[in-house]
């Protein structure tokens, strides 16, 4: 056994203040950290009270303040504040909520822009939409996160409940993710993240109801959202495919040199859950000074419930995207089921380098959805060499599912391998001509790993073992039981790692079986990716 780790970066703008969710461009955040204007703001409704618990002052500008009420409109550059034990939330007509806890003083400057004085709130915005927090430290542009801003004593602290965010001042800037938290005092340099419990950090905001059914941007990187494939994309790092769900619409995604139709990307969400998937957001600009007749056109999206490979998709819906460098919202006629989510770029605007997109999102309704997993009778391996791969694949999710690991799905790629790659069965057959198991052999390069990992995957893990007790299905299952009693505590697995390791790695949402009946027994491997 042998499994390799790594690690993908995170892409920081320098110039922008805060950034929350999805980057917004530093000329945008320039022009919203000034005074807004306020010719006839009074004018433009930007939403309604949605709850008040024990009270809430409303003051709209030039006015006297009032008592807020339930459904009481709201217009630009009102006045929001709460006293001691009282709490609110105010709708916006975008969907987002801004919740208030006791003691705070805020401004709602505009549909997108609010300033918050002290107190503290929180921010829940709905996928591909943008909000702006104003304090007197720092500026925070959000898109499509969960939030927390509390300002007392001249400083200004920040809890991403999920998603991302950057906060800046004058003299610095840091990212802060999901269960993380920054402050930043008068315009010192925002303090480095710390993990916090950010669930616990805002609980004060239980008390407030929560609307149905909530959306999340499962597709987000900082909401374990991954690239599992793609077509091809750029040699230069910064038009990766990585780029197109890293919360940053400064930086994208770009086919390879050439590539103008027919591209995609395939992501696949944390810890392989299944969701409800509603909508799409995306904003097909080019970044990096690429030519705008590079922008996204028409498009697919494809989803799966099961694996990775282009059989497992299927299309559940095309458009055609405005040339626009903005995030633009597409609602599917209804739900869809899917582990994976496959982005397929059809053609561009003309261009004749690349076809770029700059941001991409996944809305998924509600909570984690539950598909059910396929299981075998023990006669299906004695039928076919198929059946005892899914009767391995069984072992391998019961495995995981006794240690509250999602399971993995069956990469027939991997498995198979291709007519330039082994793939699993090719390294079970080699193991075989030798005799021995091994990850690598000097005579048979091809069938070493990884180079025998047909299928990108950021970081693959395999598992080799054989067995002999004159039953193939018995030796599946003796192969498995001993490579599960093998120490896989979190100190073992963060070091030297093993077999038991990659079985209950929460990383890993693919394998890659082979089987190979040899020498009297069962030679077995299990490549393991995400």
């Amino acid at each position: 056994m042998r499994r390799q780790f790594g690690s993908s970066g995170w892409s920081v703008l320098v110039g922008a203040t805060l950034i929350l969710g999805t980057l917004m461009s530093s000329s945008s955040l320039t022009a919203l950290a000034a005074t807004p204007h306020k010719s006839n703001w009074q004018h433009n409704q930007i939403g309604v009270v949605r709850y008040i618990l024990h009270g809430l002052t409303v003051t709209p500008p030039k006015h006297k303040s009032r008592p807020g009420k339930v459904k009481l409109p709201l217009f630009n550059l009102y006045g929001v504040r709460t006293g001691t034990a009282q709490k609110a939330s105010i709708a916006f007509h975008d969907g987002t909520l801004i919740h208030l806890n006791q003691h705070t003083d805020a401004i709602l400057f505009s549909p997108t822009v609010t300033q918050l004085r002290n107190g503290e709130i929180q921010e829940v915005l709905k996928p591909g939409t943008n909000h702006q927090v104003q304090t007197a430290s720092a500026l925070g542009a959000a898109t499509g996160t969960i939030l927390d801003v509390k300002v007392k004593n001249h400083k200004a602290t920040f809890t991403v409940i999920e998603g991302a965010l950057r906060v800046s001042s004058k003299h610095g800037s840091v990212v802060v993710k999901t269960n993380q938290q920054s402050s930043v005092t008068g315009q010192k340099k925002p303090t480095p993240p710390v993990t916090v419990d950010a669930a616990k950090v805002t609980n004060w905001s239980n008390s407030i109801p929560p609307t149905s059914p909530a959306e999340k941007n499962v597709a987000l990187d900082a909401n374990g959202g991954r690239v599992s494939d793609y077509s091809t994309q750029s040699t230069d790092p910064q038009f990766a495919a990585g780029n197109l769900i890293d919360g940053n619409t400064n930086s994208g995604w770009s086919s390879a040199a050439g590539q103008v139709t027919n591209q995609w990307v395939k992501i696949g969400f944390g810890k392989n859950t299944p969701y409800s998937i509603g909508a799409v957001v995306i904003n097909p600009g080019a970044t990096h000074g690429h030519s705008t007749a590079n922008d996204l056109k028409d498009f697919q999206i494809r989803v799966s419930t099961t694996g990775t490979d282009d059989a497992n998709f299927n299309t559940v819906f095309s458009g055609t995207v405005k040339q626009s460098h903005a995030l633009q919202r597409f609602v599917f006629p209804q739900p869809v089921s899917a582990r994976y989510i496959e982005l397929v770029a059809v053609d561009n605007y003309g261009g004749t380098d690349s076809i770029d997109v700059a941001e991409f999102e996944a809305v998924a309704f509600g909570a984690p959805i539950t598909l059910p997993i396929p299981s075998l009778t023990s006669n299906s391996c004695a039928e076919s060499q198929d059946g005892c791969i899914q009767a391995l694949l069984d072992l391998i999710n019961a495995t995981r599912a006794a240690n509250n690991v999602g399971p993995v799905t069956l990469s027939l790629t991997q498995t198979r391998g291709t007519p330039t790659c082994v793939g699993a069965v090719g390294h079970s057959q080699a193991m075989g001509a030798t005799g021995a198991i091994w990850n690598t052999h000097q005579g048979y390069d091809a069938a070493s790993f990884p180079n025998d990992i047909c299928v990108h995957s950021l970081a693959p893990g395999e598992n080799i073992g054989f067995e002999a007790t004159g039953n193939e299905l018995t030796d599946l299952q003796t192969v498995q039981q001993d490579m599960i009693q093998q120490p896989h505590d979190t100190a073992t697995c963060a070091g030297t790692g093993n077999s038991a390791c990659n079985l209950v790695a929460s990383d890993f949402n693919q394998v890659g079986i082979g089987i190979y009946r040899a020498n009297g027994g069962t030679y077995v491997t299990e490549d393991f990716l995400q």
